[in-house]
């Protein structure tokens, strides 16, 4: 059995179309929980009229706290005989056979703790507009990068340190493998800018058990003129918030000092000069200047890896 719990907040305008892909999925064996986090608007009434034709769709109000802390009240509320647990957005839309094709894996594969999809993306009036160019799935060499370009993989732990791909509500998580974690951490969740809960409940369930990405797009996942995901300042805000957070989860023994440390530096080196080298042609026929300082950026980014080549990567296994 799947639990899908949805936080939502003043979902008038998107909460139908979520819940029309929910309900039209070709896998039925599931309950559907709705967190409101205070909305002010018609969402429990739009709600109300779902529950009133399907008896696995529940209702829950609570006083506005953030996203995190709506997922973390959902989850008081799943059904004790569930085995998985899907995160999902109010305004988000899944292709039918989301669920078909994620959860069969987690169940052939016992040792996979949890499972995200591909997708593609939509705009304010629903419209399919195109990919994302979300950061890719990297792993160290030992003298450089490698990026992972296949159909199904595992995610390690150091591709999602450096914000690999993996976005929260896309993710299917083996419910007895996530109760082993914090959970959502609540220092997320409210205001602009407040992103990397999954970087830091993700890697933590892959310090552990697995992740694994399914190279198929089944999610639409809406993006608005005004998300933070878009904002440089923000962004890197939220960056300095989850080192920090990583930090802190190394004092109570979940990650080791050596592992913290080499994730550190390869997110801050050698995945920037990754991000840097994908702008030099285009900066190399239309910005010369710009072309020149990126190539030293690269290679002071380079030196500044070098202790990753000395790095004994065996007794790093936790990482890859």
């Amino acid at each position: 059995m799947l639990s899908i719990i949805i936080p939502v907040y003043n979902g008038e305008r998107y909460i139908s179309k979520t819940l029309d892909s929910i309900i039209c999925q070709d896998f039925n064996n599931f309950e559907c929980i709705i967190i409101d986090d205070g909305s002010e608007d018609t969402t429990q009434l739009i709600v109300k009229q779902f529950i009133d034709k399907h008896k696995n769709i529940q209702y829950f109000y609570k006083e506005n706290g953030g996203y995190v802390s709506a997922r973390n009240f959902g989850f008081t509320k799943v059904d004790s005989k569930s085995e998985f647990v899907h995160f999902m957005d109010a305004d988000d839309v899944l292709m039918k056979n989301f669920y078909s094709n994620l959860i069969p894996i987690l169940i052939r594969n016992p040792t996979i703790s949890g499972i995200c999809s591909n997708h593609l993306l939509i705009d304010e009036k629903g419209q399919n507009i195109g990919k994302s160019n979300y950061s890719p799935f990297l792993i160290p060499t030992r003298f450089g990068i490698k990026s992972m370009e296949l159909d199904l993989f595992k995610v390690p732990f150091v591709s999602i340190f450096c914000w690999a791909k993996i976005i929260e509500p896309m993710v299917v998580l083996r419910k007895s493998v996530y109760e082993k974690t914090l959970g959502w951490d609540e220092r997320f969740g409210q205001g602009k800018g407040n992103i990397g809960d999954g970087v830091v409940l993700f890697g933590e369930i892959a310090l552990e058990g697995e992740i694994w990405f399914l190279n198929k797009e089944l999610y639409y996942y809406r993006k608005h003129p005004n998300q933070s995901t878009s904002d440089t300042i923000l962004n890197k805000k939220a960056k300095e918030k989850v080192l920090y957070i990583w930090a802190e989860r190394c004092k109570s023994g979940i990650i080791t000092k050596k592992e913290l440390r080499f994730s550190r530096l390869f997110f801050m080196t050698r995945a920037k000069m990754h991000i840097l080298t994908g702008r030099i042609k285009h900066e190399l026929r239309y910005s010369p200047l710009k072309f020149m300082g990126t190539i030293i950026l690269v290679a002071w980014y380079y030196v500044k890896s070098t202790p990753l080549c000395f790095y004994n990567f065996k007794s790093l296994k936790r990482l890859f």
